[in-house]
This record gives structure tokens, sequence and C-alpha cells, in this order.
């Protein structure tokens, strides 16, 4: 019986060495995670060309409205020569932020994915 208890014993220990190395993985995991989720942020605010301003405004905008955003400051009057990756109106806002979700849904997916190879 005691040698029950040693294997016993012995399994937990191993469980909590396991443990501790999945937990420091998953430490790393959100680490990288973040720092991704941080370049994609950077990414988008270049080639929508965004300033800290127009972010925040947009930012604060969702967040009051539950919805969609409206720029009022830092885009003054926007031309039909305007090149694409600009942001025109609301309409165009609303639209660029649906396809960064659509993005962002599908990344969240494919880590799934990965998940299930391990």
């Amino acid at each position: 019986m005691i040698n029950k208890v040693q294997k016993y014993q012995e399994e937990l220990e191993k469980n909590g060495t396991k443990m501790a190395a999945l937990k420091e993985r998953s430490r790393e995991l959100e680490q990288k995670i973040r720092e991704a989720e941080t370049l994609e942020i950077y990414a988008l605010m270049r080639s929508e060309k965004l300033t800290m301003e127009d972010l925040i405004t947009l930012a604060r905008s969702r967040k009051e409205n539950q919805g969609l955003p409206s720029f009022t400051s830092g885009q003054g009057d926007v031309t039909d020569d305007a090149p694409d990756n600009t942001l025109n109106d609301e309409a165009d806002v609303a639209r660029r932020t649906a396809a960064y979700d659509d993005t962002d849904d599908r990344r969240e997916h494919d880590m799934e994915d990965e998940d299930d190879d391990y």
C-alpha cells in the first residue's frame, strides 16, 4: 500500500511540474498575443494615416455610442480627389472598422485551430 502512495505522490509532483510549465507557456503566449495585437493596431493606424488623437476619438465614440464611431476632428474637408486610404465620413469609418473586426475574428478562429494541434 505504501508503494501506491509513493506512486501517487510522484505523479502529483510530475503534474505540478507540468502545470508550472504550462502556466509559464500560457504567460508567454499571452505576451505574444499582446505584442501581435499592438503591431496590428500600429499597422492599421499607419495604413489609415490615423493620429493618436484620431484613435482616441474613435475609441471614445465607440464606447459612448456603443456602435458606429463619428469623426469630427482632425479630418477637415475631404474632396472627391481624396485617396482611398483616408477616412472620408462615418460610413467609411464604420466599413473599415467592420473589416478590421472581421479580420480579428478570423485571427481568433485561426488561433483556435492552432490550439487543436497541441
